[in-house]
């Protein structure tokens, strides 16, 4: 009974925000987990479906091509050999011989067709998946990147033109189908639109007020301007991906990447480092460390020795993209000249107008004071049965030297 009291009372209370929130953001972090596996799990997938269409097209490619020829001579060999000038055979017999061997080759070239469809799907899905392997090294990811950047601009650039395509088709059928060949039906309108999107003007176009303008009007909106709204949006997404490639600092020539990364495998094997997802996952864990030393790695007790430690820092040393940050008094060192011209000017400018521009530690010291006031205005805050946590919060970090 009492159970059911406290159950009842804590029903009655409202769930604190915060306690909501949290509960949100780890239920949106599984749910990006699972959307990331499945991507991955659908990945795998379509690569198992594709090596096993092209095993199944090898398998039936092979046999037909190297039977193609007999059975092909022999369904024309039977058709050759009817005696049509034999009158001991009625004509019925000869029409039913006739198609029935007709049909052996017509199922021959169906056959054929059919094989060619089915290597065609799979060529159209193997050059996709290879446009998505290119997504693995910055320089190739142009293509995949661009798309990526620009896909939701083209989804409604797509609906935009098939919106006006069909309104154009659905005219000129109406108005020119009756007097054109190229209009005469619904889809040879869209057939003709689809060539005039590209520049292509129906022939004598010229000749009647009803035809000019509608040439002139598809010209102006669809080539002129739609067109133009797509090739800005594609541009706009490529010169984007283009500064993502500038401002990525790992970024290497796409030949260079491979033989770096077949020389670091080779002596990582050698040497006894750790694979990168071994060393990722414990450099995830720092996040607050600017630049990770001898120590810092051979702590981690991946490495086979010290003497591996110091090969493994020799090795990535000659990378300009991992070497330490250097600071000076104000934080971090400028990393390019219009960054440094700023922060020089700026610390002038303190200078000629008087005011002081704090320096790192004095900066660092500011935040642990901050730190302190918070941490006992929330101890004041506290029961007194937590006397514990009390003291944890009365004790401030030490300062840095």
């Amino acid at each position: 009974r009492r159970s059911s009291q406290e159950a009842a009372g804590m029903a009655g209370k409202a769930v604190p925000r915060k306690t909501c929130s949290s509960q949100w953001k780890q239920v949106m972090m599984i749910a990006g987990d699972v959307l990331s596996s499945l991507r991955e799990l659908f990945k795998d997938l379509v690569d198992a479906v594709i090596a096993v269409m092209v095993i199944v097209y090898i398998a039936y490619r092979i046999p037909s091509k190297v039977a193609s020829a007999d059975d092909t001579m022999r369904v024309v060999g039977q058709l050759a050999n009817i005696d049509w000038s034999n009158r001991g055979i009625t004509l019925e017999e000869k029409t039913s011989s006739f198609l029935k061997y007709m049909n052996q080759l017509d199922q021959l070239i169906n056959s054929e067709l059919l094989l060619n469809q089915f290597c065609n799907v799979v060529l159209i899905l193997s050059l996709l998946r290879l446009i998505k392997c290119t997504s693995m090294h910055p320089r190739l990811a142009l293509l995949e990147g661009t798309i990526k950047k620009a896909w939701d601009d083209l989804w409604h650039a797509a609906i935009l033109i098939l919106l006006l395509m069909t309104c154009f088709a659905g005219i000129a059928t109406w108005r020119f189908g009756s007097d054109r060949e190229d209009f005469a039906t619904f889809e040879s309108s869209l057939q003709k639109l689809f060539e005039m999107t590209f520049g292509e003007f129906p022939d004598e176009w010229t000749e009647s007020r009803d035809m000019q303008l509608f040439t002139v009007l598809y010209f102006m909106i669809v080539f002129l301007l739609v067109q133009n709204f797509l090739l800005a949006v594609i541009v706009e997404a490529y010169m984007g991906v283009r500064k993502d490639n500038e401002d990525l600092e790992t970024e290497q020539e796409f030949l260079l990447d491979i033989f770096s990364s077949i020389v670091a495998h080779w002596k990582a094997h050698r040497e006894g480092w750790p694979t990168p997802y071994q060393l990722g996952s414990q450099l995830e864990k720092w996040t607050a460390r600017h630049s990770v030393g001898f120590r810092d790695l051979h702590s981690t007790a991946a490495f086979r020795s010290k003497e591996a430690v110091v090969r493994f820092l020799r090795h990535y040393a000659r990378y300009e993209f991992l070497a330490p940050i250097a600071f000076d008094d104000y934080g971090p060192e400028p990393s390019n000249e219009q960054e440094k011209l700023a922060h020089d000017l700026e610390i002038r400018l303190g200078k000629a107008m008087g005011l002081h521009i704090p320096t790192l530690k004095e900066f660092a010291h500011e935040n642990l004071e901050i730190a302190s006031q918070r941490a006992q205005r929330r101890n004041r805050a506290l029961p007194p049965e937590k006397e514990g946590s009390r003291k944890q919060l009365l004790s401030p970090p030490t300062p840095p030297t």
